[in-house]
């Protein structure tokens, strides 16, 4: 439970798959476990290209997101594929990590604070899933074409859908701000420094 909120938020192994009895070396589509051993057993990983999403969360919701694929039912992302359908759906948190894209401006071994939706958008009636991530920091640009590595760390919500869109905006808001906080607390400030540690081991 968050100081001065009464949002409680969970760590990943805690409770943010529904099915926590999965093989922890996937490696196809855009989803896999972390083999480092500091880091593995307490996040989810999501690794891929950036793309175009709906082009809602800047221009609508003033909360730019960056969206990656969703493996598919091929044979080479099946793994993964069946992985994500057993997730639950909804609001999570973590850190993030843009590399290999043309963005002089972007550090690419910076870890970064990011909250992010995993669902259908039941306010906008999506029929297809999404992942998409919200860098808790300004850019002046999107980064289109960048790699976007994702640790989940943390859950803060089931999805659902709102009233208004000044609600889901309310709702986002918050959503960031408990993120911030629980970013900041233990057990997920250590998990960072591992993170930061590992980043700066690998040559980009």
């Amino acid at each position: 439970l968050l100081p001065g909120c009464k949002t409680t938020v969970y760590a990943y192994n805690e409770s943010c798959s529904s099915n926590s009895n999965g093989d922890s070396n996937h490696t196809h589509g855009t989803m896999q476990h972390s083999h480092d051993d500091e880091i593995s057993n307490k996040c989810m990983v999501f690794q891929g290209p950036v793309i175009e999403g709906f082009g809602r969360g800047g221009k609508l919701l003033n909360c730019p997101t960056a969206n990656i694929p969703i493996p598919t039912s091929n044979e080479n992302e099946l793994d993964a594929y069946n992985h994500l359908k057993n997730m639950s759906t909804g609001i999570y948190f973590g850190y993030c990590r843009i590399s290999k894209g043309e963005f002089a401006a972007i550090d690419p071994s910076a870890i970064r604070n990011m909250v992010m939706s995993i669902g259908w958008n039941p306010f906008f009636q999506n029929t297809e899933k999404t992942i998409e991530a919200h860098v808790l920091e300004r850019f002046e640009h999107d980064f289109y074409g960048a790699y976007l590595q994702l640790w989940v760390v943390g859950y803060i919500r089931p999805e659902r859908n709102f009233e208004s869109l000044d609600a889901l905006k309310v709702a986002i808001e918050h959503d960031c701000q408990v993120a911030r906080e629980a970013l900041e607390m233990e057990p997920f400030a250590s998990l960072r420094y591992s993170l930061v540690k590992q980043t700066h081991e690998i040559r980009i």
